[in-house]
């Protein structure tokens, strides 16, 4: 997932690590740091009302960084 550049995935790794939600910060795919706009989301287990709930904490959080409103999808 590739968010707007004013999204840090590591300081959201780090802050909904605190609510025990656990992403993958892009930067850890790339030898030269790159990618800190961006994670990777894990789908190898049942999709259920407690992924629906970190999605939505994530979705926050990122909006929140983003200075956009939640809901409110940017094209490009």
């Amino acid at each position: 997932v590739e968010f707007p550049p004013g999204v840090d995935s590591v300081a959201l790794f780090h802050q909904l690590l605190e609510e025990q939600i656990c992403l993958t910060p892009g930067t850890l795919y790339s030898p030269s740091g790159r990618y800190r706009n961006a994670l990777r989301l894990s789908c190898c287990y049942p999709f259920n009302a407690r992924y629906t709930l970190a999605l939505a904490r994530l979705g926050a959080r990122a909006c929140e960084m983003s200075g956009l409103p939640p809901g409110i999808a940017q094209d490009g």
